[in-house]
């Protein structure tokens, strides 16, 4: 092994070449290599004894090779570094960064090349672009943070989007800037997250988060940990917008919470009616069927009695018949109101508002349009429980001095519209009755809406789309 000299540092230093794993040679003024190390036999496919004496030309490529003449010219007087296409003994061709500087060898002004292969590099970089290209036009948010400081150092466009954030306005930031408290605060979610990511590696899950305008968004979220190259060990999640099926499944919890509820005060009302019914029969019939018992005994037993006294307990038993018959009409009526069957639903409704308005006191009318066929059967008691519910509604809540009441027929079925000038009430906020929910649910098994509209100068309560088909 030969002494090198660097020009321009008086520095000299044995290199052992062979240890190189870059292609390393020499280059005299002609332009031929003097020496070559073994990475340069492996790299370009020559042996040594090839390579000694070979233009060093020969290795550049093909369309590098006009501007390689000036390289080594100017490598023997200064370095030089760039970046090159060399070619193989087989033809092949490969990028290499190159580095030259001059130097004495044997005595004699040389450029020693240092050509150090980039083709890993560069198909990790394509790799990486790829890549890159791929995470910015998934229609899924992607989140990169820092395991060591819980900051964001790389989200692609559509999580700034799906946000509300501008380009690079999170990178930097906390991961607690996007972080919203659900029904657990975001440090316990978190901790969990991160107990599973040391444990496991990967975390799966719904996460409440809220955007730049403090509105809140459900993601699910699959986040993994590893190590990266460039930021360290980084967590990194992939989030989907799960908004609308989170809410779907909020709201269909309430309302099987709110079936329970209603089922158990069905279930409490039908015992109370039961019992009244149970009462009435004791107390008005059970009596009155006893009273004319006895007076059929009483006559029975008396021998004496003369054609005027049996008459005359005739007319006492015919009017106790007729009270029976009474009290059993109003305990049917409790149960079924006849003249659903009877009269129809109109004539229904006009009894009932009319008997409803006698005993609350309360002025009430209740009109009709548009209505050209019979409406019986479920539909037309469905309008009818829905009309008494909500007319009980008003004496109950209200402090109303008028109701009107209006059943049309529309498009997408029939509309019934109950408005009072009452006090009204906070139609969005929850009742604790079971009112308007057994009229959304009665209206719903007829395929309607409900609709409530209430303020300072009263409610109204329209039933829209009610169909003859329960769907």
């Amino acid at each position: 092994m030969r002494e090198v000299k660097f020009i321009g540092d008086n520095v000299e230093i044995l290199f052992a070449f062979d240890e190189s794993p870059n292609a390393l040679f020499l280059c005299n003024a002609e332009g031929k290599i003097v020496y070559a190390n073994v990475a340069t036999e492996r790299r370009y496919g020559y042996c040594r004894d090839e390579l000694i004496g070979l233009p060093a030309i020969a290795l550049s490529g093909v369309t590098m090779r006009s501007d390689h003449c000036q390289n080594l010219i100017t490598a023997l007087h200064t370095p030089v570094q760039v970046e090159r296409v060399h070619r193989r003994k087989d033809g092949s061709e490969f990028p290499v960064e190159v580095n030259t500087r001059p130097v004495m060898y044997g005595g004699a002004p040389c450029a020693m090349v240092i050509a150090r292969d980039l083709t890993q590099q560069r198909e990790q970089a394509q790799q990486m672009a790829l890549q890159a290209a791929i995470v910015a036009h998934m229609a899924d948010g992607v989140c990169l943070v820092s395991a060591d400081t819980g900051r964001i150092v790389h989200v692609n466009t559509f999580y700034e989007q799906m946000l509300g954030y501008g380009p690079g306005e999170l990178d930097g930031r906390l991961i607690d800037v996007v972080n919203s408290p659900s029904e657990r605060p975001p440090a316990d979610v978190a901790a969990d997250i991160i107990s599973s990511l040391q444990r496991h590696g990967a975390w799966r899950g719904n996460v409440k988060n809220r955007r730049k305008d403090g509105t809140d968004i459900w993601c699910h979220s699959a986040v993994t940990a590893f190590d990266h190259a460039e930021f360290g060990p980084v967590w990194l999640g992939v989030n989907r917008d799960v908004s609308e099926v989170v809410q779907t499944r909020i709201e269909r919890d309430q309302a099987l919470d709110d079936l329970r509820r209603l089922s158990i005060d069905v279930q409490r009302v039908m015992e109370a009616e039961r019992m009244g019914v149970a009462r009435d029969i004791h107390d008005d019939l059970g009596s009155a069927l006893t009273g004319m018992r006895l007076q059929m005994e009483a006559a029975a037993d008396n021998e004496s009695a003369d054609a005027a006294q049996l008459r005359e307990r005739l007319r006492e038993l015919a009017q106790i018949a007729a009270h029976t018959l009474e009290q059993t009409r109003a305990i049917c009526s409790r149960l079924r109101p006849a003249m659903l069957e009877d009269l129809g639903l109109q004539e229904t409704l006009r009894w009932f508002v009319r008997d409803w308005s006698a005993k609350t006191g309360i002025a009430a009318t209740v009109r009709f349009a548009g209505l050209t066929a019979p409406i019986d059967g479920a539909l037309g008691s469905t309008i009818f429980r829905m009309t008494q519910e909500l007319l009980t509604n008003v004496a109950r809540h209200a402090a109303a001095s008028q109701v009107r009441v209006l059943l049309s027929a529309a498009r997408d079925g029939l509309r019934l519209h109950v408005a009072d000038n009452g006090q009204g009430f906070d139609a969005q906020a929850p009742t604790p009755g079971f009112g308007l929910m057994g009229v959304r649910e009665r209206a719903r098994s007829h395929g309607g809406q409900v609709l409530v509209k209430s303020g300072s100068r009263g409610t109204v309560v329209t039933v829209n789309g009610l169909a003859r088909v329960v769907p």
